[in-house]
């Protein structure tokens, strides 16, 4: 299956069970329930037009000009149904069972010509959202591993060490692996990733946030539902590193399929300038 991003993403479960944790009212579980609508479809089939589009759009190279807005389709290389035949069914019975009834009504903030219908959730599926949103996630991963004939299923989400939190709530048998690198090579992939700064002096600082974030995190969860080794260890040791990993995750692993080389250490010797590097080093001072 796909990096279906669903779990973590903006609008999705994690941002949806938080809010209704921390912050529920009416009109917001609304608008939450809206967003997860919104996100769950998009990540399933696609009508064939926008296909045709990102076709079109890649193979004349525009997909990677750095445009001041983005044209490529929203979560275009993801459709969940080719793994899960029955997802948008799925869908359809999450969303309806999170919301108790609709009613005909609008707000002050309603988007123009939006049809003039809210969600509202009972008591007794306010209490319920953790079982219902893990509930979702398992039904999708199950059929999928059964569909493809697999019995485990990995993601590798950037994302989830910082909600990992939350996540694990909703899925308390998730297992998490952390692989903590050098921050200057980190700092070097992330000024080329489309989602993240490119600026180096915005970069150290984003991995800053992402570093503090994953801490507090580590805090809060189990011992025993995360794993923490060095990127530079996994490559120089991959035997010892691996076995470790598959002690903690139950998964036999072996290091072949990860092509791990000695040429992403190390890089930003290579990558940043002089100035760069001081400038980092300075940012970086005094960070656990």
């Amino acid at each position: 299956m796909p990096e279906w991003r669903v779990p973590v993403d903006p609008g999705g479960l994690v941002d949806f069970f938080v809010g209704e944790r921390y912050a529920p009212t009416p009109l917001a579980f609304d608008k939450r329930l809206k967003d997860l609508k919104r996100l769950l479809q998009a990540v399933g089939p696609k009508p064939q037009s926008q296909l045709l589009y990102r076709r079109l759009l890649h193979a004349s190279g525009l997909a990677r000009f750095p445009f001041s807005r983005n044209w490529d389709i929203a979560y275009g290389q993801v459709d969940v149904s080719r793994a899960c035949p029955s997802y948008m069914t799925l869908v359809q019975q999450l969303i309806d069972e999170l919301s108790a009834f609709h009613y005909r009504a609008s707000w002050t903030g309603s988007a123009f010509a939006e049809e003039n219908s809210l969600g509202f959730p009972s008591p007794e599926v306010e209490n319920g959202f953790q079982r219902l949103l893990g509930g979702f996630f398992r039904s999708v991963v199950k059929e999928a591993l059964a569909n493809q004939g697999k019995d485990f299923y990995l993601e590798k989400n950037t994302w989830y060490p910082l909600v990992f939190d939350h996540f694990h709530e909703l899925v308390p048998e998730a297992k998490l692996v952390v692989i903590r690198r050098e921050p200057k090579d980190v700092i070097c992939s992330l000024i080329h990733q489309r989602w993240a700064p490119s600026d180096i002096e915005q970069a150290t600082k984003y991995y800053l946030q992402l570093e503090n974030r994953w801490l507090q995190v580590r805090d809060k969860v189990p011992q025993g539902s995360f794993i923490e080794v060095v990127y530079e260890h996994l490559v120089r040791e991959p035997d010892r590193v691996l076995d470790e990993i598959s002690r903690f995750s139950k998964l036999p692993l072996h290091q072949e399929p990860f092509q791990l080389s000695e040429k992403s250490i190390g890089r930003w010797k290579v990558d940043l300038s002089r100035e760069q590097i001081k400038l980092v080093d300075q940012l970086l001072e005094g960070h656990a």
